[in-house]
């Protein structure tokens, strides 16, 4: 596995953003472990502890998926795979105009990044840097448990906060005094409903393409090869244990140069050329 040379984001907008995202996460498990959940449950009974401990995994795996995804390295290497020998083999590769060489199939140039991208799907705002080959595993689980979370804790936040005079709370809110808990209270449930609303949309945005294979720059039903063959392309052979931590080697099965078409797009070309 290689990391990047200049990992850190590289405008004040992704800075901003991950700031927001690193602030944040820990703000929201101080106030759900050490108030909320007191709050609701029996200290040290069977849900205060499954709650805690999700907690815990949940705020872990979120920021070990988003560090990966700013660390790993997934960019072409022409010293690990050079263009191939003839010009059949060649046939899918393309020239770079901006890097000025041959380009391996399904990457493409990063502006920010300043370099071509394996299997590039997008530049995340967040990591700072873009989501390809060998880092599309970590989006999927950051975004997947981002989701998982923040539907989790907000309805157990509503829970909460419907144990309370709610009336009451919101009154004092615009009237004033400014009672400080109830005001933090406020917010958190108003940066869950952020987080539900974006985490949500991206991933009901990414799943399709996961799904069937695909990246935002693919067209057609090309590299569809299956459900179990399509996922095990971005979380690896041991798909069914990635979600349980980011360090779990999981290989792909496919170096990010060449790809396995779908047969019955070949097929349909070749009818379409006859």
């Amino acid at each position: 596995m290689k990391f990047r040379s200049k990992p850190y984001p590289k405008t004040w907008f992704e800075i901003l953003l991950s700031l927001i995202i690193l602030i944040l996460l820990p703000v929201t498990f101080v106030f759900d472990v050490f108030f909320m959940v007191p709050a609701l449950h029996e200290p040290y009974s069977f849900w205060y502890c499954f709650n805690v401990v999700l907690a815990v995994f949940l705020n872990f795996s979120i920021a070990a998926n988003m560090l990966a995804g700013m660390l790993i390295d997934t960019s072409v290497d022409e010293q690990c795979r050079p263009p191939p020998e003839g010009d059949a083999a060649r046939l899918e590769w393309r020239h770079c105009a901006i890097c000025d060489r041959l380009a391996p199939p399904r990457s493409w140039h990063c502006k920010l990044c300043g370099v071509c991208i394996l299997r590039r799907d997008h530049h995340c705002n967040i990591v700072g840097s873009c989501v390809g080959h060998h880092t599309m595993r970590y989006f999927v689980c950051f975004v997947a448990q981002f989701a998982f979370g923040s539907i989790y804790s907000t309805i157990y936040q509503l829970y909460f906060m419907l144990g309370y005079n709610y009336t009451l709370l919101v009154t004092q809110l615009v009237c004033g005094p400014f009672p400080l808990f109830e005001l933090v209270t406020i917010n958190v449930f108003s940066w869950k409903l952020l987080a539900v609303y974006t985490t949500c949309s991206a991933f009901c945005y990414y799943l399709p393409h996961v799904l069937h294979g695909t990246v935002r720059f693919d067209s057609g039903p090309k590299y569809d090869c299956g459900l179990a063959y399509n996922l095990r392309c971005v979380l690896g052979e041991r798909m069914f244990l990635v979600l349980l931590s980011p360090f779990i080697v999981s290989e792909l099965p496919t170096d990010g140069y060449s790809f396995q078409i779908n047969p019955n797009h070949i097929t349909a070309k070749s009818v379409m050329a006859v």
